[in-house]
């Protein structure tokens, strides 16, 4: 049975927020329920490979998991390339997701975090410091497809859907 790469921790951050939100009287207790079988229900549901689907033929790559795991960069450039840009396989499927959800694909690769650790990273990434050098060196703004992702991508049967 093919392994696909997981984050323990995805969905966890929006949990913790209403947690807090509770804690602090901002929301009641069958608000506070509801919304954590919610997000249950849904973390069940989402969990299941689908076909002609590039979250899971990513998660299910084995040397793509690794290089995701080996570099932020390259976890980062994975992340912008799933924002704001369609896929499309051989098949003609269409892949497109929310910044959100791409964080999310992303914390999956690394098996450890949530969607938050990974959203907007982009923003500010050509951005210099005083000396003249980025503050995020190798980061990319959301939409941005590198070379080697888009190599990657395509060794998977995935292409950019602007492109012939």
């Amino acid at each position: 049975m093919k392994k696909y790469a997981t984050s323990p921790e995805r969905g966890t951050f929006r949990k913790e927020c209403d947690k807090k939100s509770l804690e602090k009287g901002h929301m009641d207790q069958k608000t506070y329920d509801s919304l954590q079988e919610y997000y249950d229900k849904y973390r069940e549901e989402s969990s299941k490979p689908l076909e002609n689907n590039l979250e899971w033929d990513l998660r299910g790559c084995e040397w793509f998991v690794e290089k995701c795991k080996q570099s932020k960069v390259y976890s980062q450039n994975v992340y912008a390339a799933l924002c704001n840009n369609t896929f499309i396989n051989k098949e003609n499927y269409k892949y497109d997701c929310s910044w959100r959800h791409a964080g999310g694909v992303v914390s999956h690769l690394n098996e450890k975090g949530d969607y938050i650790d990974w959203y907007c990273s982009g923003i500010g990434a050509d951005t210099l410091d005083d000396e003249g050098n980025h503050v995020k060196p190798g980061y990319v703004g959301e939409g941005s497809l590198t070379e080697e992702i888009k190599q990657d991508f395509l060794k998977l049967g995935w292409k950019i859907s602007n492109e012939e």
